[in-house]
């Protein structure tokens, strides 16, 4: 026996499978009523209606994945016993519906294919966020947010062909959309469906079209704007059903009975027609805003795209203008100070290092011109064999740093960016340590009378970034964002799918089938085109394409199956109201404003733009030049008193202490005179409380003792 079905899953997560009985199309709805209603652009729904009341009618979980089968065979038409037959739906159960009244009873369900899932889920792209590297170069992580850009690649995703100017196809972007639905959910709430592996269309290159928190199925309504002869259809005959976007031109031609019943024996019941020639523009005219420069400066500059080429001013011309403009530049100034650097100036060294200073600047040091000024011990390169006390310049990995002309010659005073530029070439810098030896003599007032003391070699340093740049003001220019580029041919393109007439079309038909196990044609959105016979000729070529179609299945008393067609044919609903106002909208609503297009790429503020100001830091000395001991070692030649150039060379821990010392007493020599002037290792014994002797090894002169 043949039997039409109903598979679904229970509660329990069993599948289940019960006949249907079909009304029969001569006795009315005694038993189950459908209708299904297929279109393009949306979800396609089967509505199922049985005369039994709420509570007593067949319990199908909410978002049960279901099949409708016909001409299915079994022996006694009992649930789970049906084999054979033919798919005609594939969705899932969303809508439950009973009534129950004196007039009536019924319970109704309606099952809607995946395009009803791809309203529920809200489109994710990938964007990338650093998670390594260095701020020069950082490493990426791709997360998903739903602030999208459509028709910008995947982060490293190939495609094929690769794109162009950054952008993608329609084509490329429908596949991205799908795959990232399909893989949304796992299990039992998984989207069921597939694509192709090829276009069935001239998919175009479109320039991105930031949207935020915008579903799947409105997504790709997006990606069918510019492609207004382009519908969808849902072959459920597949395993999961293949979803397929058509051209107008790739539709199978059927032809169907204008005021009379055809060979096939489908019987025309109604029709109502008419042409769209308004839809048929004179030419397409795209007016772009884009990016130029006058002088060198950044301007806005227009272009277009026009098809056909040089269209005149027309009454059906499609009009519309595209803003692909991007800021130009974006400016970062420093007004960057440095001063030269030269090692021998005692300028440089005195505002280094503030022990040196002289006199004159408030500082302990003699002025120069004077006995005991400031000056180097030498001049010349530090060299460790012939020249030990030379003036060395080392960085901080100890190596000789090269300041001649050109190369490090200024202090800098302010931090130094690596985008600056001197002469074309990037700036160099680099964090140094300048050692030099000096004499000279240090100045200290205590009491009424000024202590000296002389310095014949004593190292100083100071720490100072070096750098090749001089005071200028530096000036970053940035392509923050270059604009987007015109897509080729898409004035044609939409042409081109808007050039043939299009037909808006209401036809009512009855087809019965051959036989109990044959299917009558199904009309379907985005797979059939309508042509007319027994009508007027220009019908029978028209090639109108059904958008909404309702198919009502019956039964007649010997068993074959009936198909009651409403058709309804013009352009689909993403081009109404006004047929072309979304069209239009594709360029109106495209609004960049609120999302940053290249952040997806690079989580920058916009592409390019992120400006490093971590640079190198200007730097004084690490540590304070090396304090003047408060007792030192210093040779003292007393010029005046009984000693006076007759102990010359003689070593004292304080010149003035030592000199008055020597004028208020003569010193007799513990061996002899000569000696005492004599600076060689002494040993000298002590002993402590105890009476231990111990004995100390000093450089010094003879001992002395005192009248």
């Amino acid at each position: 026996m043949i039997f039409d079905t109903l598979q679904y899953v229970d509660g329990a997560g069993a599948t289940q499978e019960v006949a249907l009985n079909f009304s029969n199309i001569a006795s009315g709805p005694a038993e189950v009523q459908t209708k299904h209603t297929p279109r393009s652009h949306a979800a396609s729904e089967f509505q199922i209606t049985w005369p039994l009341p709420p509570e007593t009618a067949l319990v199908i979980p909410f978002r049960s994945y279901c099949y409708i089968r016909v001409n299915r065979t079994s022996s006694t038409g009992a649930a789970n016993s049906f084999a054979g037959g033919t798919i005609l739906f594939q969705g899932r159960r969303w809508d439950n519906e009973g009534t129950a009244s004196n007039a009536q009873v019924h319970t109704s369900i309606t099952l809607f294919d995946a395009w009803k899932e791809l309203e529920k889920i809200t489109l994710q792209i990938g964007w990338n966020y650093p998670t390594g590297g260095t701020i020069a170069s950082p490493t990426y992580t791709t997360f998903y947010w739903p602030d999208c850009v459509l028709f910008q690649p995947f982060p490293g995703a190939t495609y094929s062909p690769a794109p162009v100017n950054l952008t993608i196809t329609t084509w490329q972007q429908i596949l991205d959309i799908l795959n990232y639905a399909t893989g949304f959910i796992t299990g039992a709430n998984a989207i069921q469906l597939q694509v192709g592996s090829t276009a069935e269309f001239s998919p175009l290159y479109c320039n991105w079209y930031p949207v935020r928190s915008m579903k799947c199925a409105e997504a790709l309504t997006v990606c069918l704007r510019p492609h207004p002869g382009v519908y969808t259809e849902f072959d459920y005959s597949t395993s999961p059903p293949t979803i397929h976007f058509r051209n107008r031109a790739n539709l199978t031609a059927v032809t169907l009975p204008y005021k009379s019943t055809d060979s096939n024996g489908i019987i025309h019941l109604a029709s109502d027609i008419q042409p769209l020639n308004e839809l048929v523009p004179d030419a397409v005219r795209l007016f772009y805003k884009i990016n130029g420069t006058f002088n060198g400066k950044p301007s806005i500059s227009f272009g277009t795209d026009f098809y056909p080429g040089g269209a005149a001013n027309s009454l059906l011309c499609l009009d519309y203008s595209i803003d692909i403009t991007g800021a130009a530049t974006e400016e970062t100034i420093v007004n960057f100070t440095s001063s030269s650097f030269d090692p021998t100036s005692l300028a440089l060294w005195r505002k280094k290092v503030p022990a040196l200073k002289q006199q004159s600047e408030g500082g302990q040091v003699p002025n120069d011109g004077t006995s005991g000024a400031l000056a180097f011990v030498s001049t010349a390169a530090y060299n460790s064999s012939t020249n030990p006390k030379g003036i060395q310049v080392i960085d901080d990995n100890g190596n000789p740093v090269d300041y001649s002309s050109g190369n490090y010659e200024f202090i800098a005073e302010q931090d130094v960016f690596t985008w600056f530029q001197v002469s074309g070439a990037p700036v160099l810098a680099t964090f140094a340590t300048v050692k030099a030896f000096f004499a000279y003599d240090k100045i200290t007032t205590a009491g009424g009378g000024n202590i000296t003391d002389i310095f014949g070699e004593h190292e100083h340093h100071f720490r100072v970034l070096l750098t090749n740049a001089p005071t200028d003001t530096y000036i970053l220019k940035q392509v923050v964002s270059g604009g987007e580029v015109i897509p080729s041919n898409l004035a044609q393109a939409i042409y081109t799918e808007l050039a043939d007439l299009q037909w808006k079309l209401r036809h009512e038909i009855i087809q019965v089938a051959a036989d109990g196990t044959s299917v009558p044609t199904l009309i379907k959105p985005g797979k059939h085109k309508i042509n007319l016979s027994g009508g007027a000729t220009a019908w029978t070529t028209m090639n109108a394409v059904p958008e909404n179609v309702s198919i009502q299945l019956f039964r007649t008393g010997d068993g074959k199956l009936v198909a009651r067609h409403t058709i309804q044919c013009g352009p689909v609903h993403h081009l109404e109201p006004g047929y072309l106002i979304q069209l239009t909208n594709l360029f109106v609503n495209r609004n960049r404003s609120g999302i940053d297009a290249h952040q997806r790429l690079s989580p920058s503020s916009t592409a390019s733009s992120q400006v490093d100001l971590s640079g190198s830091t200007a730097r004084e000395n690490s540590t304070s030049a090396e304090p003047v001991p408060v007792v030192t070692n210093n040779v003292y030649v007393p010029t005046t008193g009984p000693a006076a150039g007759t102990i010359a060379g003689q070593m004292v821990n304080s010149s003035k202490i030592i000199a008055d010392i020597l004028a208020a007493t003569t010193p007799t020599p513990v061996v002899d005179a000569t000696q005492m002037m004599t600076m060689q290792p002494r040993e000298i014994k002590v002993c402590d409380d105890a009476g231990n002797p111990y004995y100390i090894i000093v450089h010094a002169t003879a001992g002395h003792t005192k009248p």
